[in-house]
């Protein structure tokens, strides 16, 4: 028998030094893959959004011409050596013929505010305006003026009426407005955006 439990015991012994020696040491070793596995998939992931940021980037770089050629058409600008005193003075000229080709009667003009907007390239102004004419011919000025793509917008609008009197056979209209007017500085808007390599 003792032979027979001898030999049993060897069994475990080979049995438990074949774990310790071989399978335990195999199993290490695949978590150790497993783990740089791990590793170079988050590499590579890491690596592909590198990419896939850098293919939008430069996607996004083509199209800013594109972009920058719609604001210029959309808003004014400020030229290079322009201040922006005259590019307020050239607005104002502007708005009084646009309200003169309706008939209509610009009785004040006040700049009231004024903010710059660097890095985005912009500078915004306030206006606040009283314009005078029959109620028919406002509604049309204002839609032309306001309807339209030059940078202008209204944050504040009151109407008053008056009715026809003996001097006037007409009703009359007064429109006060506080209008916001957006214009573009280029060489801001160009120093704000990133550049393309060349």
């Amino acid at each position: 028998m003792t032979s027979s439990k001898q030999q049993a015991l060897l069994a475990i012994a080979a049995v438990l030094a074949l774990l310790q020696f071989v399978v335990v040491p195999k199993i290490q070793q695949q978590n150790q893959l497993q783990q740089e596995l791990n590793q170079v998939s988050q590499q590579l992931a890491r690596v592909q959004a590198m990419v896939a940021s850098e293919a939008e980037l430069q996607r996004a770089l083509a199209e800013l011409p594109a972009l920058q050629q719609q604001l210029a058409n959309r808003y004014p600008q400020q030229q290079a050596g322009q201040s922006m005193g005259q590019v307020r003075l050239n607005l104002q000229q502007q708005l009084q013929q646009q309200l003169a080709s309706h008939q209509l009667e610009l009785t004040v003009f006040d700049w009231v505010g004024q903010r710059s907007e660097a890095d985005l390239g912009l500078e915004l102004n306030q206006a606040r305006l009283l314009v005078r004419g029959q109620p028919v011919q406002l509604m049309q000025g204002y839609l032309a003026l306001f309807g339209g793509q030059n940078g202008l917008s209204v944050q504040h609008a009151e109407l008053r009426t008056t009715a026809a009197s003996g001097q006037r056979s007409q009703p009359e209209a007064t429109l006060t407005l506080l209008v916001q007017a957006i214009v573009l500085q280029p060489a801001a808007l160009d120093a704000a955006l990133p550049q393309g390599d060349d």
